[in-house]
This record gives C-alpha cells, structure tokens and sequence, in this order.
C-alpha cells in the first residue's frame, strides 16, 4: 500500500538529482543555466515529504532515526547528490533493518526482575 509513495517520491529525487547538484552553487548561477527553482523547489519539498510520510507509515518513528543517514554519507562520500540520494535511500533501509534485528534481539532476551528466584 505504501510502496507507489516511496517509489514515485523516490523516482522523483533520482530524475532531480543532477538540478539538485546545479543550484548547490547558487539561485543566480543556477537560473542562469535554465534551471525553474520554483519548480525545482517545490517538487523536491513534495518528494520528500511523501517519501518521509510512507517511510514512518510504515516503520513508526524510527523512520525518523534514518534522517541521519544522509549527512553520514555526505561526510564520507561527498556533496554530489548523484552520489548522495542513492547511497542514502540504500543505508535508510539497511539502518531500518539493523534496528529492527537489534531491537528483536535486545528484547528476546529474559531478563529477571525479581529479586526472588523463578521457580
């Protein structure tokens, strides 16, 4: 049910990420290249909000614990978005996946709390 929202908010960002690479160096330099900011802006805003929306749709709110994967991967591979969004969407699943293995993990595990010994 989810995934038409990922995928088209995901196709989206995937067409616009070489315009994303062009107004990283300015609004003039940019519109004088022929890029529509307007437009550019506005459906990038769209796209993320829709693919952020079906992610914590379906993960809760540990979606919101991927939002640091980006930055991570803009520090180790660079500024360019041709690089950054694919990397990016890829280590989100990845770091889904090892919070859920780990949560499962952490609380499959028997604790005891009692003080008194189980019988």
């Amino acid at each position: 049910m989810i995934l038409p929202y990922a995928a088209v908010a995901a196709a989206l960002l995937l067409a616009h990420r070489r315009l994303l690479d062009v107004l990283r160096v300015g609004e003039v330099e940019a519109s004088s290249l022929g890029v529509d900011i307007a437009r550019l802006r506005v459906t990038v805003v769209i796209a993320a909000t829709l693919g952020t929306a079906a992610a914590v749709a379906v993960s809760g709110l540990i979606g919101f614990v991927g939002i640091i994967i980006p930055h991570i991967v803009r520090l180790t591979a660079g500024a360019s978005y041709r690089i950054v969004l694919p990397v990016s969407m890829i280590g989100f699943t990845e770091s889904l996946n090892t919070a859920a293995w780990l949560g499962s993990w952490l609380w499959s595990r028997q604790y005891s709390y009692s003080l008194l010994p189980n019988r």
